[in-house]
Parts: C-alpha cells; structure tokens; sequence
C-alpha cells in the first residue's frame, strides 16, 4: 500500500498545470502561477480583469502584445514551488 501512496504522490505532483488558455465568448482567459516579475507586467499590459490566478482580456487589440508575451513565458517557465497559483 505505501508503494501505491507514493506512486500516486508522484503522478499527482506530475500534473502541475503551469498554463491554461480558454477563449470563452465573454473573454479570453488565461490561468497563470506565480512567478517573479508578474505584478510589473501586469501594470504594462494594458485593458484586463484579474481574479487570484486568471487574466480575462476581452480583446487582444487592448493589450500590449509583447507584454503578454513575456507573461505567458514567465508563467510557463516558473518552475513548480507546490503552492500552485
């Protein structure tokens, strides 16, 4: 039973999702971490909504490209800390 445990400790650590994007009808939605840097970029990106670990953009033309760009590389380059977003 202890094997079991462990084995599925470590699957369940494996899954980590770094990076989620859903382009729903009311916003383009994207699901970060946490990673140094992210607060900053957020001031520059432009028109968005935040909750704790989304980014809502309603239109791509009302942010800065490039700035969403090193975000989305910031959130999928963190390593994983076990604390999530």
């Amino acid at each position: 039973m202890d094997s079991l445990i462990t084995s599925w400790q470590m699957v369940r650590k494996s899954l980590f999702v770094k990076l989620v994007f859903l382009p729903r009808k009311s916003a383009l939605t994207f699901y970060l971490g946490r990673f140094p840097g992210k607060p900053a970029l957020m001031k520059k990106l432009g028109k968005h909504r935040t909750s704790k670990a989304c980014l809502y953009i309603n239109k791509l033309d009302d942010v800065d490209l490039n700035v969403l760009k090193k975000i989305i590389d910031g959130a999928y380059k963190q390593p994983d800390d076990g604390k999530g977003c």
